[in-house]
């Protein structure tokens, strides 16, 4: 897990002290999680579909881990079908955060990836769940007027909302969304 025994012990006295310092919360040794995640868009309003996660107290988008012989993509669809009913058409558009958060950072996509960005995010120990990273693919997605999103979900998910770039700075939320919000709004 570690390269070295002084990066195990950064780690360990951090976790003593729940010290996150930047060095610790992006150690190569931290495990890595693949997560796709779906901005949905009204194009002609601007606003975006978020969902409210009870388990984390925060509003996002629609999105979650890919399984096992699952593509990106079809984690992307899968998900928001799960949590919203709806059919989405992803965007093939590409685009980059400007900034880093404090718990998210921009990596390289792969150029072949129909990801609008790549980033990681940093994930707290939570209960039992130890700290480790998610590699999220993020896509922008709209679906077909006509739809209506409804909580398919209601173990996880208390809320589903669309809301403008101005509200959503605003929510609570992860400061990884907005800056997501505002980098697809720049890139359409």
């Amino acid at each position: 897990m570690f390269e070295n025994n002084v990066d195990a012990a950064i780690f360990s006295n951090d976790i003593l002290n729940q010290n996150w310092t930047e060095r610790t919360k992006w150690m190569l040794g931290l495990r890595r999680e693949r997560v796709s995640t779906v901005y949905i868009v009204d194009l002609a309003t601007k606003e975006f579909l978020l969902i409210f996660n009870r388990k984390l107290g925060k509003w996002l988008s629609p999105g979650g881990h890919v399984n096992e012989g699952e593509t990106s993509i079809q984690a992307a669809i899968r998900e928001v079908k799960e949590e919203t009913g709806l059919d989405v058409r992803l965007l093939k558009i590409k685009g980059e955060i400007e900034i880093d958060g404090k718990d998210y950072r921009r990596v390289k996509s792969n150029p072949e990836s129909e990801a609008f960005c790549t980033i990681e995010e940093f994930i707290y120990p939570i209960g039992a769940q130890d700290p480790h990273i998610h590699v999220d693919s993020i896509y922008v997605g709209i679906f077909e007027k006509g739809q209506n999103a409804t909580n398919t979900n209601r173990q996880e998910i208390s809320a589903i909302d669309h809301f403008p770039i101005e509200e959503i700075s605003l929510l609570s939320t992860f400061d990884n969304v907005p800056t997501t919000c505002k980098a697809i709004l720049s890139s359409i």
